[in-house]
């Protein structure tokens, strides 16, 4: 199944990186995409801190539950290829074949052959997963671009199940946004059937097959500051870490939520376009006519400074009932500047 390969051109190399910046490492990605044409194959290995990466077409209102992320210091990023939200760190390893021809399925069989040699018997399925025993182990992505293609991927060995469930999870009752669903699927990590595969074991795996195939490769260490200094990576990178990148891809988010105090029912809805707030509506039964126009007031206040300090400003009158709603609408609202 793998001899086709042996068709490719013999310039090849594999780059290891130390770094688990998400944004600093689809730069370097993105980078060797963009490289002058040459016959030169490559295979990039690489993981991430906790990290949600989102399809180039996808809303991140819509996919991520921004709250938990800000909460658990886990960072968005955006791919510049399509498919859906993937939750990764460090028990995850990013895996990309960058070639002249576009052989999705030999890289495949790649990956297969790799988990074959640590004693796990896995298949590529349609979807361009690769699944155990029905369970999926590994999504991929595809792009072409002028001179080259790419095909990458995820391999989870031991990744937070726990957070990536929560952080995949968003309040469907209290969002209507438009965007590209991911498709929900159910996965496995591989240390349920090998309790002592890790990173480095993945990556010597698939080194070896790579290498059965296609002879011996100059295999490159790099680290962050290696690939800071390139000033392709470097540029691709201020882009790919932009709040314009991450949010300004998506069209447009209506986002709600509402409480009842003993003074009032508030619901509040905030008009999201391209990553930047609107507008925010208040509608409300209390009344005290002065709370919820002056609540209106400082929320647009928020929009004006993009923060949410203007609601920790309150005078004296109806103070007690002030500042409970206003502290409950920091708290809601922070995540959205």
């Amino acid at each position: 199944m793998l001899t086709t390969l042996g068709k490719w051109t013999r310039s090849h190399k594999i780059i290891i990186t130390s770094s688990t910046n998400p944004h600093l490492n689809l730069a370097k990605e993105l980078s060797l995409l963009y490289m002058p044409k040459s016959d030169e194959n490559i295979l990039y290995l690489w993981r991430n801190a906790p990290t949600v990466v989102i399809g180039k077409h996808q809303n991140p209102y819509k996919e991520c539950n921004l709250e938990f992320m800000k909460k658990e210091h886990i960072t968005l990023a955006r791919r510049p290829t399509g498919g859906g939200a993937v939750y990764q760190d460090l028990g995850n390893t990013c895996w990309t074949f960058l070639s002249p021809k576009f052989t999705p399925q030999h890289n495949t069989g790649v990956i297969v052959s790799a988990l074959k040699q640590l004693g796990i018997d896995s298949y590529g399925t349609g979807r361009n997963d690769v699944e155990v025993d029905g369970k999926k182990i590994s999504g991929a992505a595809f792009r072409k671009a002028e001179h080259r293609s790419i095909h990458h991927g995820t391999m989870l060995f031991n990744v937070n199940m726990a957070n990536l469930s929560k952080v995949l999870t968003v309040d469907q009752s209290k969002l209507q946004a438009k965007g590209v669903d991911s498709v929900r699927s159910r996965v496995m990590n591989l240390v349920e059937i090998k309790p002592d595969i890790n990173h480095e074991m993945f990556c010597d795996a698939m080194i070896k097959e790579y290498q059965k195939i296609l002879g011996n490769c100059e295999i490159i260490h790099s680290s962050a500051e290696d690939f800071l200094q390139n000033e392709d990576v470097k540029k691709r990178y201020e882009l790919l870490s932009s709040h314009k990148w991450l949010f300004g891809q998506c069209s447009s988010a209506k986002v709600s939520f509402s409480k009842r105090f003993d003074f009032g029912l508030f619901d509040v809805t905030v008009i999201i376009n391209n990553g930047e707030i609107q507008d925010i509506k208040v509608n409300s039964d209390c009344l005290v006519n002065e709370i919820t126009e002056d609540f209106q007031m400082k929320l647009l206040k928020c929009i004006k400074s993009k923060s949410v300090e203007p609601l920790s400003e309150y005078g004296q009158l109806n103070k007690e009932m002030v500042e409970t709603l206003f502290k409950w609408a920091q708290k809601e609202l922070g995540k959205y500047f």
